[in-house]
């Protein structure tokens, strides 16, 4: 099954399913953890490159499906250019996979996925995927998003702790993430209670 197959369920069962049904949300999460879990599983056996770009669209695919259960600030629409942009910091195998974003809609808008060359440009973009290679620079970085708003991503050991919004880890064999709450509702977003659950919910620590 390719990252492409699994976007072309997930659209089928939506057009299906009744609007915010438990079972839609389940069944697409459900899905995707299994997809998550089996291919870590045989990405053992492949070779490095391989299972880099399989856990890279595995992060992707649940992005795209987290942020159905994910409520920006009014405040960060209401811009005339009707683009949702996705900004990434730092080298990331997850360039390549996180562009297919970019045939879907995400918020009813038109998805662009750019590389983000300044960080005081952070405030432009809606969501930011800061790459695990930058975490020498995690601190300033952090600062600098501090005002954004912008939901924050990465695979990064402490991630959310530090003050990002998202962080994912990996935990017998499957993808898991921690959400900083305090900082996202700081930051004005909301996240469905369902989402949380499924997550482990983190603090920032004490600087």
């Amino acid at each position: 099954m390719t990252i492409k197959n699994l976007f072309n369920f997930i659209r089928q069962y939506q057009r299906i399913a009744p609007s915010f049904s438990i079972a839609r949300w389940n069944a697409c999460i459900l899905l995707i953890l299994f997809f998550v879990t089996f291919s870590a599983k045989n990405a053992l056996s492949q070779e490095s490159n391989d299972s880099g770009t399989l856990k890279s669209e595995l992060q992707v695919a649940m992005i795209f499906k987290m942020l159905d259960f994910i409520q920006w600030p009014p405040e960060s629409f209401i811009a005339p250019n009707k683009i949702f942009r996705i900004g990434l910091i730092g080298k990331n195998p997850i360039f390549d996979a996180i562009k297919i974003l970019e045939e879907e809609k995400i918020k009813g808008l038109q998805v662009k996925v750019e590389l983000v060359e300044n960080i005081n440009n952070a405030k432009n973009f809606h969501l930011l995927y800061v790459s695990p290679r930058e975490i020498s620079k995690m601190p300033s970085i952090l600062m600098a998003t501090e005002n954004a708003k912008a939901l924050t991503i990465s695979k990064t050991v402490d991630f959310a702790k530090k003050g990002g919004i998202l962080n994912f880890y990996e935990k017998k064999g499957k993808m898991r993430f921690e959400i900083n709450l305090d900082k996202a509702k700081k930051s004005g977003f909301k996240i469905s209670s369902r989402m949380l659950s499924l997550s482990k919910i983190v603090s920032s620590e004490e600087q």
